[in-house]
């Protein structure tokens, strides 16, 4: 992740109050970094498709307009002083685009990764850090009602990829366990002085 120093070629170490912060994005986690930003005497400018959205509320300024429109993007960042994100669902080649017009500290390669869930999971444990087991899944809408037994238990009815928002093609997939079967399988055990479920769904 490049800094504000390398971002800027050196120009900018330090980024100043009264300077404007441009947030691509403008839902609570957006909110709230504007709201500690101001507190900090930092202008904020958000681009969002909601008319008056949370970031906005509590912003200087909005673009209403969808996160990959480019033209969009392309005001935000000549009103800004350092552009970033507050979620994934962004446009990354957009953001690429306008790097040589404002300061991007965030970069983008990380956002890239966290839009595609097998690179992002592929990530994660190839930094030591465990999850739940997973595997590739190629179709997603498959009707295959059993998911892969080296991947995860048995479940009675499909399991549910993990999609990103934007809709991307590759994706991985968990298995959604039945509430029903999920309830009755915990209640046995509480039934029996146990406050934690350890017995699997009987399916």
């Amino acid at each position: 992740m490049p800094s504000l120093s390398d971002e800027t070629g050196g120009q900018i170490t330090r980024l100043l109050p009264g300077a404007t912060i441009g947030i691509v994005g403008g839902g609570q986690l957006g909110r709230m970094m504007a709201l500690a930003a101001k507190y900090m005497g930092f202008r904020i400018g958000t681009l969002d498709p909601t008319p008056d959205c949370p970031t906005a509320q509590v912003a200087d300024f909005q673009i209403v307009a969808d996160y990959d429109d480019q033209d969009a993007i392309h005001e935000l960042a000549e009103r800004s002083d350092v552009l970033t994100y507050e979620f994934e669902n962004v446009d990354a080649d957009a953001l690429d685009a306008v790097r040589d017009i404002v300061a991007i500290p965030q970069g983008t390669d990380l956002l890239r990764v966290t839009q595609n869930r097998i690179a992002e999971k592929t990530f994660i444990n190839d930094h030591g850090i465990a999850t739940a087991p997973w595997r590739p899944w190629a179709h997603a809408q498959s009707s295959t009602r059993r998911s892969p037994r080296s991947a995860t238990r048995p479940c009675s009815r499909p399991v549910k990829a993990v999609m990103t928002a934007m809709g991307r093609s590759c994706c991985a997939h968990r298995t959604i366990w039945p509430r029903s079967g999920l309830m009755r399988a915990s209640r046995r055990r509480y039934s029996r002085g146990s406050s934690i479920s350890r017995s699997r769904p009987p399916f």
